[in-house]
């Protein structure tokens, strides 16, 4: 598919994107704001294909601010910059379907109909399920599944969401912190410093 398709395709996406509250943060991700301390995320992955196929993957998850924030204070990674999700996945994984769902666009599709039939998708399917994560109870009850938090993300997140929660796991959070190097004076955990 020629780079001008591409580009147009991805700029219909993006302006039906606009439309419906969204603004672009880099190359092909979008967020949004769901709650405040809470934002939306919608990135665009795309593979070619032989035969001039474009085919489009949205991921859709939510970030967590006040969370994605402590994490980044405490590991040095600048996650604001990137508007980096706690928790996403493919549009389809938030559907009652359950199945992967990718947008084909090829030479003879019509790019507007497309755009507006995985739009419409996010609108429908992805925003309304994604809405919920937006309270740290709930993100805290995944904190488990593995479609979420795979062993090494878990590490980082659930010291950390155990401490935004309150202190009713205080001494919890407090070893989780210390397995990962940190310490948890009060409810937040510090770096520990190598020096």
């Amino acid at each position: 598919m020629p780079n001008n398709i591409q580009a147009e395709i991805l700029s219909s996406i993006a302006d039906r994107l606009r439309r419906i509250g969204f603004r672009k943060r880099q190359m092909r991700n979008f967020v949004c704001d769901l709650e405040k301390g809470c934002t939306g995320f919608v990135g665009l992955n795309v593979a070619h294909h032989l035969g001039g196929v474009l085919e489009i993957n949205p991921v859709v998850g939510v970030r967590i601010d006040l969370l994605e924030d402590k994490l980044s204070e405490l590991t040095g990674r600048d996650t604001k910059k990137l508007a980096t999700p706690t928790l996403s996945r493919n549009i389809g994984y938030w559907s009652s379907d359950y199945k992967y769902r990718t947008y084909i666009f090829s030479n003879e599709s019509d790019i507007n109909v497309e755009a507006d039939r995985l739009v419409g998708e996010l609108l429908a399917i992805g925003v309304p399920a994604i809405r919920p994560f937006c309270d740290t109870n709930k993100i805290y009850s995944e904190i488990a599944n593995p479609q979420f938090f795979n062993v090494e993300k878990r590490k980082y997140y659930e010291p950390v969401l155990i401490a935004m929660l309150g202190s009713r796991d205080k001494g919890l959070s407090e070893f989780l912190c210390a397995r990962r190097g940190w310490v948890s004076p009060t409810i937040g955990c510090k770096t520990v410093s190598n020096k």
